[in-house]
């Protein structure tokens, strides 16, 4: 919870370098996104509500280049962890909404992306499927 409430309060006090991005459906079953807030050389976090209760989830993410996804590594696979790494305790409930975030600050030259996130339960069924671009730093 210590994580989730930091992250919270840096995206608060980010707020005016925050941008909230287009996003597209891409699948979407049981949840939806709410909304996509990006800090540029820092954190994208995307509001979700879910539509079905479900015990744990798995966080993929792709690159889409020439409108074919490829795999681009998250740190963990498992969206809800012991660490509350994407800020994000399981079980999600029915009609609840949830904050995935990530904190996207890297050392490498900046670039842009095209990204779609995944994120399924434990049984491989979507949960939500949103793609959007942003860029990392």
């Amino acid at each position: 919870m210590y994580v989730r409430s930091l992250l919270f309060l840096v995206l608060c006090l980010a707020g005016a370098n925050s941008h909230l991005l287009k996003f597209e459906d891409c699948g979407s079953v049981k949840g939806k996104v709410i909304q996509v807030d990006f800090v540029p050389c820092g954190y994208l976090n995307i509001e979700f509500q879910m539509f079905e209760t479900v015990q744990n989830a798995t966080i993929l993410m792709n690159q889409i280049v020439d409108g074919k996804p490829g795999p681009a590594p998250l740190p963990y696979i498992y969206a809800c962890n012991q660490w509350d790494f994407y800020g994000l305790r399981c079980p999600l409930h029915t009609g609840k909404r949830y904050n995935f975030s990530l904190d996207l600050a890297q050392e490498e030259p900046e670039f842009h992306l095209k990204g779609r996130f995944t994120l399924k339960d434990l049984s491989d069924h979507i949960i939500f499927c949103s793609q959007f671009n942003f860029w990392f730093c």
